[in-house]
């Protein structure tokens, strides 16, 4: 079980109680932890992270970006990962929809990544 974080705040009840999370939410909330930080970012684990994608332009290019987010997840025992596609923005960002699987379950959602 863990806590549900929403834009980077724990998510609180009208009580003050943080709203914990279990099964497929928690593994996609774990997922997007790793695959939204920098490879070598965080200074209390140097191994957690994903390393920088900066071209999405073609199918090729996509699947790199799906390998490298497999990678990072790799921890986190029987989640899978699928890319669904993905585009680089303005601002260098990529802009990517993901599915990942678990223990049966499934659930997709559009992340973006800012290494």
């Amino acid at each position: 079980m863990d806590v549900r974080i929403n834009n980077g705040d724990m998510v609180l009840r009208d009580t003050g109680e943080p709203v914990y999370i279990d099964g497929i939410e928690e593994v996609f909330q774990q997922v997007l932890l790793c695959i939204s930080v920098k490879k070598g970012g965080f200074e209390y684990d140097k191994e957690l992270g994903c390393c920088a994608v900066t071209d999405v332009s073609g199918e090729r290019q996509v699947r790199i970006l799906e390998a490298r987010l497999r990678e990072a997840i790799l921890p986190i025992k029987g989640a899978e990962l699928f890319v669904n596609y993905a585009w680089e923005l303005v601002d260098g960002s990529i802009r990517t929809e993901i599915t990942v699987k678990y223990n049966d379950k499934e659930k997709t959602g559009e992340v973006i990544l800012k290494w």
